[in-house]
């Protein structure tokens, strides 16, 4: 029986983008464990353990942190998952997140693990915002260590985008046999099914984890200035997320002075969620493929965006949704408002984005993907 090493900054995560491809990896007969840093969110590290752990999957937190910049701990850490995974010896490695790459990655070259696999799931903090003079030098750090880990001789990349695909190629001079597009981690579309009667919804819905580069800033400004639609405005994610770019309660009470938005924090079944929505909304800065609005297309729901990198790997203008600009309120503001006064636009939109995401997003079809990586190994 072969071994897939796992290694991944949050369980949550794992449970969010990764789970299904190790369930299938596991029904093709490999053997799987987890190798996860500290959580982020305890609401939903929580519910991912519960998850996880219902489908007998091990795990062991190897004890760094995604958001340290402490050499020492992360130093512990690396000595935690060398030992780890010399006494799970592991045919292959999956690794996704940033600091688990440069930890996992490091470890997986010292032990010369026969194969590894790099899923870049997003650029993540150090490319979506403005950064210290530490956060820099870290940022040339983690080129100096990625440049080590892809030289692995049986290696193989997945990004999202063709954007992330180009960086790749050319900033580490990968052939193209090491590096690879699989559009998102795929939707469930027997879970995830078309909403019927959307464009009755009276909500705005952004997705996504309560930090600055999400664009929470902006949506809670457009939403102060379209009180007077009678249109809800929610943000679903977790409000516990412990990075520099989160807000506290009293940061947002600044912003949202009209009490136009809605915190419902982390969701289990962001479906039910969907099921009420009218419009999904993401001023994201920077994503590899957004699984949030993978997951909304594929209910058939209209989508305004950002004209970001990930974003437009789903949201296509003027076919099933609209884009904004990057971190401008008035924009976003302007785009959400055409579909709050247009329904037969958000009945258009939705419709297309119902078959794009079927033709793109299948969960099966990308975790055939996955798996076919594997066993060429």
């Amino acid at each position: 029986m072969k071994k897939i090493a796992y290694i991944i900054n949050h369980l949550s995560f794992f449970y969010s983008h990764i789970l299904p491809h190790a369930l299938t990896a596991q029904k093709e007969g490999y053997e799987i464990k987890i190798f996860c840093g500290e959580p982020l969110s305890f609401d939903s590290e929580k519910f991912a353990k519960k998850k996880i752990s219902q489908k007998k999957m091990r795990y062991i937190n190897c004890g760094f942190n995604s958001v340290s910049l402490n050499p020492f701990k992360d130093l512990l850490a690396f000595f935690k998952i060398y030992k780890a995974l010399k006494n799970f010896n592991p045919d292959i490695v999956h690794i996704t997140t940033a600091k688990a790459q440069i930890l996992g990655g490091l470890v997986s070259r010292l032990l010369r693990v026969k194969a590894l696999v790099i899923f870049i799931s997003g650029m993540g903090y150090l490319f979506s915002n403005k950064l210290t003079l530490l956060e820099k030098i870290y940022k040339k750090f983690f080129f100096i260590m990625q440049n080590i880990i892809f030289r692995h001789n049986k290696i193989m990349v997945i990004v999202e985008n063709i954007y992330d695909y180009k960086y790749f190629l050319n900033q580490f001079k990968l052939t193209k046999d090491k590096i690879t597009i699989i559009k998102g981690s795929g939707v469930d579309l027997k879970k995830f099914k078309r909403i019927k009667n959307h464009v009755k919804n009276k909500v705005v819905l952004l997705p996504a984890r309560v930090i600055r580069e999400k664009g929470i800033i902006e949506f809670i400004k457009a939403a102060n200035l379209l009180t007077k639609y009678k249109f809800k405005f929610i943000i679903a994610g977790p409000f516990d997320y412990n990075k520099p770019s989160s807000f506290s309660k009293a940061d947002l009470d600044k912003i949202n002075v009209n009490r136009s938005i809605k915190f419902i924090g982390y969701q289990k079944n962001i479906y039910t969620i969907l099921k009420k929505t009218g419009i999904v909304c993401l001023p994201s800065y920077r994503e590899g493929l957004p699984k949030s609005l993978c997951e909304a297309a594929a209910c058939g729901i209209p989508i305004v965006a950002t004209n970001a990198v990930g974003c437009t790997e789903v949201v296509k203008q003027n076919f099933n949704g609209e884009l904004c600009h990057i971190e401008d309120y008035l924009s976003l503001k302007k785009k959400i408002e055409k579909l709050i006064l247009n329904p037969k636009i958000r009945e258009i939109y939705g419709k297309n984005s119902y078959f794009y995401a079927r033709k793109n997003f299948d969960i099966k079809v990308i975790g055939n993907q996955v798996i076919d990586i594997y066993n060429k190994f």
